[in-house]
């Protein structure tokens, strides 16, 4: 809900891949529930996640992101500014009669280790489609 909460854990996130000798390619996303997007709390993340391999820990005690067609937009201003791609998601959905899934998946494409300056970040957010109106 804070600076400090969001640094601890975040903290005990790379703490437990380390743990668990998760050492995967792959940056750490974000998951921002639906409604806290509906309500603009876009910082009040629900679980921070990394991407692994099935084989590498138990399936019970991971997460799996569920199948199916994604809304996905990729935020190219930078992360001060990703309300307004949220923004845009929400609109784009209500006007096309989408039903979205819960949780909005949120991924640095382009973060500090390849851009200078978060102005420069590119961010990926995607969004399960619950359903959608018939052709």
């Amino acid at each position: 809900t804070g600076d400090r909460s969001l640094a601890i854990s975040f903290t005990n996130h790379i703490k437990n891949c380390t743990k668990n000798k998760l050492l995967p390619p792959y940056s750490v996303g974000d998951m921002l529930s639906l409604e806290n997007v509906k309500n603009e709390a876009y910082a009040s993340y629900s679980y921070f996640y990394t991407k692994v391999s099935k084989h590498k820990i138990p399936m019970d005690s991971l997460y799996t992101k569920k199948a199916g067609v994604y809304l996905t937009a990729y935020h190219t201003k930078g992360f001060f500014e990703v309300q307004d791609t949220y923004k845009k998601i929400l609109g784009y959905a209500k006007k096309e009669g989408l039903i979205l899934d819960d949780v909005f998946f949120e991924d640095a494409i382009l973060d500090e280790l390849s851009v200078k300056g978060y102005e420069n970040f590119v961010v990926k957010i995607s969004i399960r489609i619950k359903n959608r109106p018939a052709i």
